[in-house]
Parts: C-alpha cells; sequence; structure tokens
C-alpha cells in the first residue's frame, strides 16, 4: 500500500475519486489520509502457516520459491479477485494504478474497460 498511497493522494488532491481497495488492516491509515477504503479480504495467520507448511530446512531461495507464488498467486490473489472486480463494476473508474506485484488487480485491470497502470509506471513519475 505504501508505494500507491502517494499517487492516491495526489490524484484525491486534484480533485479525483480515489478508492484503494486493500484488506481491513489499512482501514485507520487510509481513513487518517482521507481516502476512501474499499475493504478486501486479507490473508489469515492460519493460511499462512500453511503456505509456509513444508518449507522447514529449506533455504531462503527455495522457500522463496515455493512460498511467493502460493501466497501472492494462488492465496491473496484468488480471494481478492471477487472483491476487486465487483468494485470495479460498481464504481466504473477511468483509471486503475496497482501495485506491481498485486496479481488479483492485475486480472482486474486488464478486464476492466478503463486504463491501468502499476506504481512502477514511468508516466507516473
Amino acid at each position: 500500500m505504501a508505494l500507491i498511497l502517494p499517487y492516491a493522494k495526489a490524484l484525491r488532491d486534484q480533485r479525483h475519486d480515489v478508492r484503494v481497495c486493500i484488506d481491513a488492516k489499512a482501514a485507520e491509515k487510509l481513513g487518517r489520509a482521507g481516502l476512501d477504503h474499499v475493504p478486501g479480504p486479507g490473508i489469515t495467520m492460519d493460511e499462512l502457516v500453511e503456505a509456509f507448511a513444508g518449507a522447514e530446512g529449506l533455504s531462503e531461495d527455495e522457500r522463496d520459491e515455493i512460498t511467493i507464488p502460493w501466497v501472492f498467486v494462488e492465496l491473496a490473489a484468488r480471494k481478492a479477485l471477487p472483491t476487486l472486480r465487483d468494485t470495479i463494476r460498481a464504481w466504473q473508474p477511468d483509471l486503475i494504478i496497482r501495485e506491481a506485484c498485486e496479481f488479483a488487480a492485475l486480472v482486474a485491470s486488464e478486464e476492466a474497460p478503463c486504463a491501468a497502470c502499476t506504481d512502477r509506471d514511468p508516466a507516473l513519475r
């Protein structure tokens, strides 16, 4: 979320309607920033423990090779995608800015009838 906040604040300051879809843990921080929060599902500690089960004894690189795709693609993206799709369908944004490693937003923005870019897009600089 830290990568998206500067863009969200800048667009809000230019009087654009900005919404940030992220798990409920971010609600307070977004509220302090004056941004609308669309609560998305978060990953539970039990789900993280399950994702790392069996990775004991592996090197950090080996563990990352197994767990990162599972946590970010299988778990997080699949949980977040329905909320993102519903939000986009109801809100009909003109632009979606997503974090480069947020894969549910990648799928949802590809399906959306609007422009999309990542937080690493040179045009945002």
